[in-house]
């Protein structure tokens, strides 16, 4: 299995700089969950991981091998990114969208073989989406869109897979389920990246935490060394119930702790 690796990696837009010499390492058999507040340099960090942002400082290695010396082909086989939902452009079957998520298995030219087939239909099983099959994507609910869009990552059976924000139009029960799916994938040895806002969802299901905040790491390890009383006090400026239930670390957002929203 496949570890991603981002170096010392700086961004910026015009006069700001987005990220400040980041580093993160993404292994086999994890899901990370990556956390901060609006503007922290979340999305900007995962786009840089794919080498799809510019740096202007830093460096992302697979296996050790820079990412931009490395064949796209076996990159795209390898990487997968979830980006935040957007609405859908082409009135597309649910089920050819998933299948666009076999595109780097298949060898120029020819059609889908068995394998991508049974891909496809695994990865709507999962997702709990068979039934959406034949209904064109334009028509579907945001939340149902969503859950489309990771089944198309599940069918190309990535070892390596980015999500950005993937449950944050989701209703409670599918929010457990596609994070449930995410653990399982990174359980068969895979290694998980996800941007989460919620902190429950982040301490419950994530084996270890980044914290951004300005462009920064401000902390990083287990939930529960991240998620303290001091760090989300400075960096989201808010007041946490936290405990133990069976076996499993939470944590509830309860109050503001300072008028002035974080991100400024």
């Amino acid at each position: 299995m496949r570890e991603l690796q981002g170096h010392g990696i700086r961004v910026s837009f015009g006069a700001f700089e987005a990220l400040k010499g980041v580093s993160l390492a993404l292994r086999p058999h994890e899901l990370v969950g990556l956390i901060g507040p609006n503007g922290s340099g979340k999305s900007t960090l995962v786009r840089a991981l794919l080498g799809l942002q510019a740096m202007d400082a830093g460096r992302v290695t697979l296996d050790g091998r820079p990412l931009h010396a490395m064949d796209r082909r076996r990159v795209a086989r390898d990487l997968a990114y979830l980006p935040q939902a957007g609405a859908a452009q082409w009135p597309l079957r649910v089920y050819d969208v998933v299948a666009l998520g076999r595109l780097p298995h298949r060898a120029p030219w020819r059609g889908p073989a068995a394998a991508d087939h049974e891909a496809v239909q695994r990865a709507l099983e999962q997702t709990a989406t068979r039934h959406l099959a034949e209904r064109h994507v334009d028509t579907l609910s945001g939340g149902e869109r969503l859950r489309v869009h990771l089944a198309r990552v599940l069918a190309g059976e990535p070892d390596i897979l980015l999500a950005d924000e993937p449950v944050a139009a989701l209703d409670p029960y599918h929010q457990l389920s596609a994070m449930n799916l995410l653990r399982g994938h990174a359980a068969r040895g895979h290694g998980v990246l996800v941007v989460l806002h919620d902190l429950t969802l982040a301490a419950r299901f994530c084996h270890r935490l980044v914290l951004l905040d300005h462009g920064r790491v401000v902390a990083h390890g287990p939930p529960a060394t991240v998620l303290t009383a001091a760090h989300l006090g400075t960096t989201y400026h808010i007041g946490v119930h936290s405990g133990d239930h069976g076996g499993e670390h939470y944590v509830i957002p309860w109050s503001i702790c300072r008028e002035d929203p974080p991100g400024g």
